[in-house]
């Protein structure tokens, strides 16, 4: 949780520190920057422009190696154990590459459509694949074998293995899709979120989220009871993995274009006209962030905590924004601030009958 690692379309990558928020790393390419991220350990730093993925020594910021050729271009990410890296390209070719050694290429995959979504289950074994053609796909990653091909009735927009990859969600929605009607809603349309129960021959439903517009992304909890929906039909789904049940539908104003848990599963986070968080025990929202964001930036487009759980970020279509959220951070960086504690009368204008307390150690 130390850094930040930002792609933009004006051909560089930049990373930042979380504590001082200055840029530390500026990593220039020949074309815009399509995807980035880091390697579990934090060892490595991936980039991706057209037909070329480049891999950096995240300690140095010096360029390891050059992935080229069909397979790359439009995604990248690695696995959870850091042993595998997986780049996609927007003709429907996937590649696995091993991690290191020469980082050699270790399956190639084309697909008959452009994948929109690619990652690996937990233990490594399986990769599973989805995009415009309608088909989830499972791949053994030891042989390269496809092991099974599940269809769906549209584009599968993303796809999440469960915390202990027992489980698998897809989510389906129409990517050439280009309006939204005003109240977020499609006649005659339903799109889902899907929960299969993953078998040595591919898997099974087990349960589903019917949303009335395109499902945008799928996020299992930490601990795997809850699989969280976002949808363009402004709102979010929760679904109890243990029976394939909805539980709770959470309203918003606009559509919902992402979903993440904290990574101690307590909170949810969901991204509409700005960030909301919800604590999970009654699925309440707790805090709504605007500031900062501007909207001439564009509307948000994802949300990610920090691993270690003290920053949330945001991005827009031209901006990044990382915030401390709870607060007992927040407090320890306002004593960092400050030279003194706060007067009675300053705490009753801003607390109002709160019961007055210092605040920081050490201040007068």
């Amino acid at each position: 949780g130390k850094y930040l690692a930002t792609a933009s379309q004006d051909t560089t990558a930049e990373v930042w520190s979380m504590t001082t928020g200055w840029e530390v790393a500026y990593l220039p390419h020949e074309r815009e920057v399509r995807a980035i991220a880091f390697s579990p350990d934090g060892k490595y730093l991936a980039t991706t422009t057209v037909q070329k993925t480049r891999v950096w020594d995240a300690a140095t910021n010096q360029e390891i190696t050059c992935l080229e050729g069909s397979g790359v271009g439009q995604a990248v990410t690695f696995s959870r154990g850091g042993r595998y890296l997986v780049t996609t390209d927007p003709g429907g070719g996937v590649v696995v590459w091993e991690v290191g050694k020469g980082w050699p290429k270790i399956m190639s995959m084309p697909h008959p459509h452009v994948v929109l979504a690619a990652t690996f289950s937990p233990d490594e074994k399986l990769l599973a694949t989805a995009g415009a053609d309608h088909m989830l796909r499972l791949w053994e990653v030891a042989t390269g074998d496809e092991m099974a091909r599940i269809p769906h009735e549209r584009d599968v927009t993303d796809v999440a293995f469960s915390p202990d990859g027992s489980y698998l969600a897809t989510a389906t929605g129409n990517i050439y899709t280009n309006f939204r009607s005003p109240s977020g809603l499609l006649p005659a349309e339903n799109h889902a979120a899907r929960l299969w129960k993953v078998t040595d021959g591919g898997g099974y439903e087990v349960g589903h989220m019917l949303h009335k517009n395109n499902v945008q992304a799928v996020a299992f909890s930490p601990d795997g009871k809850f699989l969280a929906t976002a949808s363009w039909d402004c709102s979010t789904g929760i679904l109890e993995v243990a029976t394939g049940n909805e539980i709770v539908r959470i309203p918003h104003e606009q559509s919902v274009e992402d979903v993440v848990f904290s990574p101690d599963g307590k909170y949810l986070a969901t991204v509409s006209r700005d960030v909301q968080l919800w604590e999970i025990t009654r699925w309440r929202e707790i805090a709504r962030i605007e500031g900062g964001m501007r909207a001439i930036e564009g509307s948000i487009r994802a949300v990610a905590f920090s691993p270690d759980d003290r920053y949330l970020a945001a991005a827009q279509e031209s901006a990044c924004y990382v915030w401390l959220w709870r607060p007992e951070d927040l407090i320890v960086e306002a004593c960092h601030r400050l030279t003194r504690d706060l007067t009675l009368e300053e705490w009753q204008r801003y607390l109002d009958n709160e019961p007055y307390r210092k605040t920081c150690s050490g201040l007068l």
